[in-house]
Formats: structure tokens, sequence, C-alpha cells
């Protein structure tokens, strides 16, 4: 059993340290635009913040949308079918494109739906224009990400792995020229972040590509043409599931951005420091939950995809262990990287301690929607994660902010112990979910698919 254990936590190791290079790529294409705008103005730190939160909830709904490319390549890969698998990758594609453009236009209709009364003029103005920059970028980020994820259950994630990284190095120098100017370029502020990051996302796409065209991983891939109805019925039909689930998981962090708004600027660019580093941090227990999707999709056995889920937790905890320790020691010149205001470090420090206390639940609830997702089952984990946050941890956030129950006046990091609230409810009902589909609380005889 140890021997098994150690070699499905190679094999998870495979899968999940190029992924989380690749994912810590576009996090931290987020974190430079952060870094850079907090270097111009906190008001342009807020800016970033919220057109990132608005940005982010669409690109987490399109990324948990086409998340279920994964097991289903995965589950097509172990059935040897080459056919089948260069059919299904096209189909993923088209499904990506459909949902780029749709992405698209949610962002424009965004940009133009912000309530910006309550807001200071300035911000609102670079918010609204950020949104509709990065609007630019959405269809090439869908692509690159159905393409990335297909390529990642075809046994080669290491060429989103190299891809991202060489995008992450780019965005670094374009970001210092489309935001302070260079070059007799002048320079745009905030709003250069977003050109940097639309350009970077084109340049990565066809890159990846151009790679597969270079070295192709199924024989007669076309990324074009006629969309196939039962590829589209499963990518749709557990594909809205599941990219409604992340949208309600991180989604709501961009609630809580537009909620720190009623206390001002300065907490708006503090929630976006410590949303931010939390979200490169989290990077490994999404690259773990994503390596344990294909993992679990490919097992031939109950037995081997619980194995699979199980040992992917255990590597998660593991983790989380490491990042406790990094916070613990470093946090406040983690901060310092972010910004020089002192009342905003002061605030941002407050946050990221919050997250020490719901981390390890969250690393849990993760791996264990990944599992999930592995066995196609989406959409009872969309209504726990949807109970979780959006009926337990928004009343009580938002509570914190119009009750004054603490005795005195609340802050925006008192609205964070809602959010610690909601994934500790997610982690327990989520843990549940997995060990009835696995037979383990003789609920249910065990099962690893639903179509």
């Amino acid at each position: 059993m140890l021997k098994l254990a150690q070699m499905e936590a190679k094999a998870l190791a495979a899968l999940a340290v190029p992924i989380a290079i690749s994912q810590v790529s576009r996090v931290g294409m987020g974190v430079v635009d952060t870094i850079f705008a907090g270097h111009v103005s906190p008001n342009a730190l807020a800016a970033v913040g919220l057109g990132s939160a608005v940005w982010f909830a669409v690109f987490f709904f399109v990324s948990g949308a086409l998340l279920v490319a994964s097991p289903l390549v995965g589950a097509r890969r172990a059935g040897g079918d080459q056919t089948l698998m260069a059919r299904t990758v096209q189909q993923i594609c088209l499904n990506s494109v459909f949902w780029g453009v749709v992405s698209a236009f949610v962002l424009v209709a965004a940009a133009f739906a912000l309530p910006t009364a309550s807001m200071n003029p300035e911000v609102a103005q670079v918010t609204r224009d950020f949104i509709l920059v990065t609007a630019f970028g959405a269809p090439a980020c869908a692509l690159f990400q159905g393409l990335k994820f297909s390529f990642d259950a075809l046994g080669a994630p290491g060429r989103g792995m190299r891809i991202g990284l060489l995008g992450f190095l780019i965005n670094i120098p374009l970001n210092y020229l489309f935001v302070f100017g260079a070059f007799g370029l002048e320079g745009m502020g905030a709003i250069g972040c977003a050109w940097a990051t639309v350009l970077v996302y084109w340049l990565m796409l066809f890159a990846l590509i151009l790679s597969d065209r270079r070295q192709p991983l199924v024989p007669g891939l076309r990324l074009i043409g006629a969309p196939v109805g039962e590829d589209q019925r499963y990518l749709f039909g557990k594909g809205i599931p599941s990219g409604v689930t992340i949208l309600l998981d991180a989604g709501f962090f961009s609630v809580i951005a537009w909620l720190a708004v009623s206390f001002g600027a300065v907490a708006v660019a503090a929630n976006q420091i410590a949303t931010n580093f939390v979200s490169l941090l989290f990077v490994g227990q999404i690259a773990l939950s994503m390596a344990i999707s294909i993992r679990v999709s490919q097992g031939l056995t109950v037995e081997a995809s619980a194995r699979a889920a199980k040992v992917g937790i255990g590597l998660s905890i593991l983790l989380s262990l490491a990042y406790t320790a990094v916070l613990l020691v470093f946090g406040h010149q983690i901060v310092a990287i972010y910004t020089a205001d002192a009342e905003v470090a002061r605030i941002a420090f407050g946050l990221l301690s919050i997250a020490l206390l719901f981390q390890f639940l969250d690393a849990i609830q993760v791996c264990v929607a990944g599992a999930l997702r592995g066995m196609h089952d989406t959409l009872v984990p969309m209504i726990i994660v949807g109970l979780a946050y959006w009926f337990v941890a928004l009343p009580i956030a938002t509570a914190l902010i119009f009750q004054d129950w603490l005795g005195r006046s609340s802050t925006i990091v008192d609205v964070w112990y809602g959010l610690a609230i909601g994934i500790s409810v997610a982690a327990v009902l989520l843990g549940a979910r997995f060990l009835v589909k696995t037979g383990n609380l003789g609920l249910a005889s065990p099962t690893l698919s639903t179509r």
C-alpha cells in the first residue's frame, strides 16, 4: 500500500509541478500588474484591483468550464483511440472559442454597468478602461486554456509551463513600457497593465499552436471543425456547472473586493495585495487539483481513483504547512514589495494573517473538487460551493459591514472571517460528497463516471 501511495505521489507531482509553474505564470502576471500599479498611486492600485476582480470572475468561470477538458481527454487517452482523441481536442478548441467570445462581450457589458456613483471618479474611470482593454485578450486566453488543459491530459504539461514562463517574463518589461513609458512611448499608468496582459495572452496562444504544429501530440489534430453533438453536450453539460463552481469560489474574492469599496480606497488596495498574494500561493493547490482530476479520470478502478485523490490531499496539506512558514517568517517583507504606504501595508498584513487560518481547509476543498471533477461529478459540487459561499459566507460578510456585531466599527479584515466560514462549510460538504462517491459512507455504490 505504501509503495502504491509513493508511486501515486510521484505521478501526481510529475503532472502538478509543470501545471503549477504554468499557473504561476498567469497569476504572476496579475502580481506584476499589482506591483506596478502600487508604485503609480493608491488610486491606480485600487482601480487595478477592482478591474482585476471583474476580469478574474470571468476568467475563473471560463477556466472552470474548460477544466472538464482534462478528465475527458484523460479518459479517452486511456482508451487509446487516436482518432477520437484528435476529435475531442478539436471540439475543446471550438468550445474554448465560444467561451472566449462570450467573455469579451461580458467584460464590455460589465465595464458599462459598473456602479461608479459611490466611487472615486479617477478610480471609476480607470477601472472601466482597464476592463474594456482586457476584453481584447479574452478570446486568446480562453483558447490557450482549452489547448493547455488538453495537452496536460495528453501527458505534455511541460508545453504550457514553458510558454507560460516565457509569457510571464515578457509581461514584466511590457508592463514597465506601457505603465511608465520608454523609448518615446508615453506611459499609460494603470491602463498599461491591461494592454501588456492582452498582448502577452495572444503571444502565448500563438506559441502554443506553433508548438503543436512543430511536434503534434495527436496525429491528425485540426483546431477548427464542425461541432460534434456528443462532445459539446459533455463540454457544456459538465463544463457549465464546473465553471459556476469555480466562479462561486474564486468570484467570492471579487465580491469582497467590491465590498471593500465601502471602507475606502486604502482598504481596496490592501485587499488587492492580500488577494493577489494568496492567489499566487494557492497556485500549487490548484495544480494539485488539476493533476488529481486527470489521475482520477484515468483510474481503471474506484480504488485507484480514490488513492489518487487521497494522496493528492495529503500533498496539499504538506504544501499548506510550507505556505504557513513562509507567511509567518516573510509576511511583512512580502507586503513591502507591493506598497510603501504604511496603512495599506498594515491592513494587508492583517488579511494575510487570516489567510493562515483558512488555507488548510481551502486546500482540501479544492483538491476534493478536482477529484469529483475527475469522476465527472460537477453539478453537486456546484450546489455545495454555492451554498457555502453565497448562503453562508456572504450574509456573514455583509452583516459585518452593516451591523456593529463586534462592539466597534467593522473593517475589511472582519469581512474575511466570513470567507473563512464559507471555506470551512465547503470543505466539509465536498469531503462528504467524495466519501459518498467512493462508497466510503455506504450511501451509494462506488462510481467513477456519470456519463
